[in-house]
């Protein structure tokens, strides 16, 4: 099945990979009309079932409608490789910074999927194969179980796709194979694959429904960022427009005086997602936390990659295409690991409730008990699975709350088994000491109060079936 590109972008875009805005034109004047109501610049794009149409003259950008309809009448009736044209799908031009290859083929020697992808090519992949195979990087998928998140991630961090791209890489190579089988595909590509310029996280939270108000920067007051007001100080914020919660991407070194300003400014919900952040104000922040409990101020983090709420609102980095609504609450120390078990959950039909980033490093501004006893009051969480690793008491003590007070059933998967003792696994919180925060120790202690522990972040699904959330 040959496919035309405007019908390949809305079989995409039904499988929830991100496609560019695009109208279809069969005239001039629905060309004309189609830029005026995508937005300026747009790219024409003559659709023909054949290759080289960029060379062939068949794409255009163009900056005005006018232009956009004098550019249809020359595309509108050409051929293109003998092909006539009788169609242009008009589609907002993407600024992007980075060209990438994702396809899936069949190796019909060995009878199995064949996913490929590449840092180097693009559009020019045909010549990388040529000349530098090695540039491309290839993965067989077993074709009993299918493509998974973690696959996926694994073989874009050995192809060098960049580090902040692969989760966001890696669910839309899982959706391309969606595609691939339910489509019974011999070939399906996304070529190329972009990395976009306008990666403002705020436009990205904005475009998942979070109702953003207001932003801070010093001596940044009376400007604006994706159409958010920015103001000078986090209480004028507050005063102007009723702001009741704050995320920080503020660098390390200054995210103590920040905090400090936010909770005098009234916020009750702070989400602390930058790394690096000195212990000792990490643990002055703790203590300012302590002192406004009473007033109910949650405060989420360092290194957090956030909370969501699917379908509703984020605030962070969670990359929101992976998770889906229900009635199962998630808590991580590790985001990586929170998208991956969200995006398994998701595929078997099992929506999430909320998912919430805990944070990873050695002192939390929260306890995993005290958003335990959140969820537990949370009348849209029917159970909760909690996502822990070695190193810290958090999950040792959280059993202790689960075994006394939890009412809703919990599953619980610990990261690094083979972790040695008194070594640093990746997060600075991953350390082990003598008999606590090992292994063995979280999984004894959760198994004793009744905890479903799980071996592998797969086993979740077999788990939400057997304790009905």
């Amino acid at each position: 099945m040959k496919l035309y590109e405007h019908e390949s972008a809305d079989i995409f875009s039904g499988f929830g990979i991100r496609v560019p805005e695009r109208i279809l034109a069969a005239t001039p004047d629905e060309a004309f009309l189609a830029a005026e109501k995508i937005g300026l610049p747009v790219v024409l794009k003559a659709q023909v079932l054949a290759g080289g149409r960029g060379l062939a003259g068949g794409v255009k950008t163009v900056a005005t409608a006018e232009e956009a309809q004098a550019v249809a009448v020359d595309l509108l009736g050409s051929r293109i490789q003998g092909i006539k044209v009788r169609s242009i799908m008009v589609v907002r031009k993407v600024d992007y910074y980075r060209e990438l290859y994702l396809g899936i083929t069949i190796d019909g020697f060995n009878g199995r999927p064949l996913v490929m992808v590449s840092t180097k090519g693009g559009m020019n992949i045909e010549e990388v194969a040529r000349q530098n195979p090695a540039n491309i990087s290839t993965l067989r998928v077993r074709v009993d179980r299918g493509l998974f998140t973690f696959e996926a991630r694994k073989l874009l961090k050995t192809a060098g796709f960049p580090s902040r791209q692969i989760p966001g890489c890696a669910d839309t190579m899982v959706r391309l194979y969606q595609v691939f089988e339910a489509y019974n595909a011999m070939v399906a590509e996304i070529n190329p694959l972009v990395i976009c310029t306008n990666e403002s996280l705020t436009h990205w939270m904005l475009a998942y429904g979070t109702n953003i108000v207001a932003g801070v920067t010093p001596g940044k007051g009376g400007t604006a960022v994706e159409g958010v007001p920015v103001f000078d100080s986090v209480l004028e914020a507050v005063e102007k427009t009723g702001a009741e919660a704050s995320v920080f991407f503020v660098p390390a070194p200054f995210v103590l005086d920040a905090f400090i300003e936010t909770v005098d400014a009234g916020i009750n919900l702070i989400v602390v997602v930058p790394e690096h952040i000195p212990v000792h104000d990490v643990m002055k922040m703790k203590a300012y936390v302590r002192k406004h409990e009473n007033r109910g101020l949650f405060a989420l983090g360092p290194t957090t990659a956030g909370i969501l709420t699917p379908a509703e609102a984020k605030m962070g980095i969670m990359p929101a295409s992976l998770f889906k609504p229900g009635r199962i609450g998630i808590i991580s120390r590790s985001g990586t690991l929170s998208y991956e078990m969200a995006g398994i959950l998701s595929s078997a039909g099992y929506g999430q409730s909320t998912v919430v980033g805990k944070g990873a490093d050695p002192v939390a501004l929260t306890t995993l008990s005290v958003i335990l006893q959140h969820f537990d009051r949370d009348a849209a969480t029917d159970g909760v699975v909690i996502v822990g690793e070695v190193g810290g008491i958090q999950e040792e003590e959280a059993a202790k709350f689960i075994a006394d007070g939890m009412h809703k059933p919990v599953a619980a998967y610990i990261a690094g088994k083979f972790a040695p003792e008194g070594k640093r696994m990746g997060h600075a919180g991953a350390i082990i000491r003598g008999s606590q925060g090992t292994f063995a120790s979280k999984q004894q202690a959760l198994r004793d109060a009744n905890v479903t522990i799980l071996d592998s972040p797969i086993d979740v699904i077999e788990a939400g079936r057997r304790l009905k959330i």
